[in-house]
């Protein structure tokens, strides 16, 4: 791309936006830190590849969440990932009612984590059937198998309501 941001200046500006979005995954400062430089090491190999299709902001925010999702991927425990705390930042425009967001936290909550990681990523963070079947290591089938059930379990429990 013509006129490509400035490395420095990106990092400057946003290295701590991109932490914060880190420690809404990760739940720790200190790895937070570390899994932001981590996005900025990609970001610095992958910066000639932005295209301007979205604002750079946008870009940095999913390079973040790619590079905490990684993290989490190679933990024995993805328990780690608090769905409800990125979902009730995340829904507010969707959901404006406190007791409508209350109640699908609950729903996305009693999901069986597959369902969860599947549903959030696709419906939530906008991500395609691919990309989240490879930030979570599976088939692009399972994904779709996954969401869908998701969501069929998510309206069954939220017309319960």
């Amino acid at each position: 791309m013509e006129n490509a941001p400035n490395f420095d200046d990106l990092y400057r500006d946003h290295f701590s936006y991109i932490k914060f979005v880190c420690l809404k995954f990760v739940k720790d400062e200190s790895i937070a830190e570390d899994v932001a430089q981590d996005a900025f090491v990609n970001v610095w190999r992958k910066l000639h590849t932005f295209k301007g299709q979205s604002s750079i902001t946008t870009w940095l925010h999913r390079v973040a969440i790619n590079q905490s999702l990684m993290y989490l991927r190679r933990q024995p425990q993805i328990e780690r990932l608090q769905l409800e705390d990125v979902v009730v930042q995340l829904l507010p425009a969707r959901t404006s009612h406190p007791r409508q967001r209350i109640a699908l936290n609950r729903a996305i909550r009693d999901l069986a984590k597959g369902y969860q990681m599947a549903f959030v990523l696709r419906e939530v963070l906008g991500y395609s059937h691919p990309e989240v079947a490879q930030l979570l290591g599976v088939t692009e089938g399972t994904i779709k198998s996954q969401n869908y059930k998701a969501k069929k379990r998510l309206r069954e429990t939220l017309e319960l309501h």
